[in-house]
């Protein structure tokens, strides 16, 4: 990519997600930084702060974020000021949108799917698809982390140019098979409805029964804490569930190199940055049934796809772990590695400049 081109992305500056994006792509490029947060600190390792633009808009994860819009004149003002080449938009129903309505004619509009901003708000009421629909029609260039979120992209879109990976791994991580703690499971899916901490809890209470030995750690918050805090209370296994919060990089690779056994089960996801982690550092998942999980984990193979007539404890005990160690970590070092990623979508962005 030529190092001249100005180059803004937008997106929650206090993503670890946006963080990796930014940690790539700034030595390709002039960059800019927007977000309606506020940034990372890490973030200005790669960009100075003259560079980065924080709006401190108060947002709500469960989205309906009609404050942003007032983001509509502050947004318009910076893109004419800026001037950019390129403006790349991550998660489509809030900055994808806005910078759809505000870029300005010259600058090539990039965008990002995130995985709900396709997968369910495009399912939503009709302002929410039109939203979805109005931005795709205008990227030049979109990116998805799973084939499956690439075929509803083209559903909505059937001209849409796409590119899909993973938001990967820096690398692949030193970790050993004898660093595992046997029955030892963690989970680090946010405490809301959408990625069911209260199945997990129910899985592993059975699994429990079968295998005293059986530990689970819960990272992450969410707005169902207390309540699922309770339910394990109800099934009997609260002295085998640590409820351990939100945790730092470090902190949470510790957990998946010790970790035997990783869930992630939600109703709808694309790809899970989490699910490649957990992979990296050679977990057994025990996945929910949905497409984008299916594209990494083939049941009894590499991982557990745990559907409603699944007995885990069966499955468990069939499970080679010494082979879903090495067969992960080669997946992951194959098909995730970011940087070797990012180095692909250079090299498509310098074609919309051909």
């Amino acid at each position: 990519m030529n190092s001249r081109l100005k180059y803004i992305i937008l997106g929650d500056a206090r993503s670890p997600h946006l963080v990796k994006w930014i940690r790539e792509l700034h030595s390709y490029i002039d960059l800019y930084v927007i977000t309606f947060q506020t940034c990372s600190q890490e973030i200005f390792t790669f960009v100075s702060k003259e560079k980065c633009f924080e709006f401190n808009i108060p947002t709500k994860p469960s989205g309906n974020n009609f404050l942003l819009i007032k983001a509509y004149l502050r947004l318009k003002k910076l893109f004419a000021t800026i001037d950019p080449d390129v403006i790349h938009a991550h998660y489509i129903t809030s900055y994808g949108f806005l910078s759809a309505i505000c870029k300005t004619k010259r600058s090539k509009l990039i965008l990002s799917a995130w995985g709900t901003d396709i997968l369910v708000a495009s399912e939503d009421y009709l302002l929410k698809r039109w939203i979805v629909v109005f931005a795709l029609k205008r990227a030049r260039l979109i990116t998805s982390d799973s084939y499956y979120m690439s075929q509803k992209i083209s559903t909505l879109n059937k001209k849409a140019r796409i590119l899909t990976f993973p938001f990967g791994l820096a690398a692949i991580p030193d970790v050993k098979l004898h660093d595992k703690v046997p029955m030892l499971f963690f989970s680090n899916r946010a405490l809301s409805h959408n990625y069911r901490i209260d199945k997990v809890l129910e899985f592993f209470a059975e699994i429990q029964k079968a295998f005293p030995n059986a530990r689970l750690i819960i990272a992450n918050d969410g707005n169902k804490f207390h309540e699922l805090n309770k339910l394990a209370e109800q099934l009997g296994i609260r002295l085998f569930v640590d409820f351990v919060g939100y945790l730092t990089e470090p902190v949470q690779n510790h957990y998946y190199s010790q970790a035997q056994f990783y869930f992630s089960l939600p109703e709808s996801d694309a790809t899970s940055v989490s699910l490649l982690e957990a992979m990296a550092h050679g977990c057994v998942p025990i996945v929910s049934d949905i497409p984008a999980n299916r594209e990494w984990i083939e049941h009894g193979k590499n991982g557990i796809i745990a559907g409603s007539n699944t007995n885990l404890v069966q499955e468990i005990k069939k499970i080679d772990t010494q082979k879903v160690f090495n067969y992960n970590r080669t997946i992951i070092q194959q098909k995730a590695i970011f940087p070797e990623l990012v180095r692909t979508f250079v090299d498509e962005v310098n074609k919309l400049f051909k």
